[in-house]
């Protein structure tokens, strides 16, 4: 079952608590969100489903170009040291 109030819908099966999470403000929250964020994430979506569709015909994926110079740049970390043992008893 499914409940409805102005733009929300809720999909599921009511609970017993549901009133006291969605409250009213929860809900205006949510609204507010889905309403100024709505655009962009099917925005995102959209561009996912045409990169998916390039793989998906045999390009492969690259990295940024703004990454080239943290790639190229030459660089080292510290020796690892040897991991405790444990002692026997």
């Amino acid at each position: 079952m499914a409940t409805q109030t102005e733009a929300i819908r809720i999909a599921g099966s009511p609970t017993d608590a549901q009133p006291s999470i969605l409250t009213p403000p929860a809900t205006e929250f949510l609204l507010a969100l889905h309403t100024r964020f709505e655009p962009t994430r099917q925005a995102l979506l959209e561009e996912r489903r045409k990169r998916q569709a390039r793989f998906d015909a045999g390009r492969l994926p690259h990295f940024l170009d703004a990454s080239l110079l943290t790639r190229e740049a030459s660089c080292s970390i510290a020796a690892l040291k040897s991991p405790a043992r444990p002692t026997a008893r």
